[in-house]
């Protein structure tokens, strides 16, 4: 007598069937990384009304013609999933979390600490040599200073966001490249 272990079936999301023309490498990397994206997806559990929905996006973008557009309508269906599969999922590709916090450093952290560093650093040139024209200078110097430490902070943050995505298990072995 034999038993099954038999386990429930999902429905995977199909991949893309078009065959671009041999001299549109970006094309042909793009349809491979999307390929790429689909199998890391079917190998997570993903609501079947998502299934669906990528399957209808993926049929779509199956219909179109071969010509610059279909690498676009790629592209803005890939970030469709993509967003989708983050917030209703929490899946997150390699690097979501660094590439995220790189902006937000430089934006949210650089800015201020260069500016503040910009005028520490030009009203002292300019009190030092009694002349505080040389007060704007600091400015454009402080700016530059403070987004590299925004950069390297911002950075540093995303990293360790993602290497708790990687050991939560919730990341996709796919590092989305434009």
């Amino acid at each position: 007598m034999c038993t099954f272990n038999i386990q429930p079936q999902y429905m995977s999301i199909n991949t893309l069937n078009i065959s671009a023309l041999p001299k549109n490498s970006k094309l042909n990397n793009q349809i491979k990384q999307f390929n790429t994206l689909v199998a890391e997806l079917n190998k997570k559990k993903i609501p079947q009304k998502f299934i669906d929905f990528f399957n209808v996006k993926v049929h779509d973008l199956n219909t179109l013609p071969v010509n610059k557009a279909l690498r676009k309508k790629i592209k803005t269906t890939e970030t469709i999933i993509l967003k989708i599969v983050a917030k209703e999922c929490e899946l997150y590709v390699k690097h979501h979390n660094r590439n995220i916090w790189l902006a937000l450093g430089m934006t949210a952290f650089g800015l201020p600490i260069g500016a503040a560093f910009g005028i520490i650093f030009g009203a002292a040139m300019g009190v030092a040599r009694d002349d505080m024209s040389k007060f704007a200078l600091g400015l454009p110097i402080g700016l530059g200073a403070g987004m590299g430490i925004g950069i390297a902070l911002g950075i540093a943050i995303g990293g360790h966001k993602d290497k708790k995505v990687e050991q939560q298990g919730k990341q996709l072995d796919i590092e989305i490249k434009y």
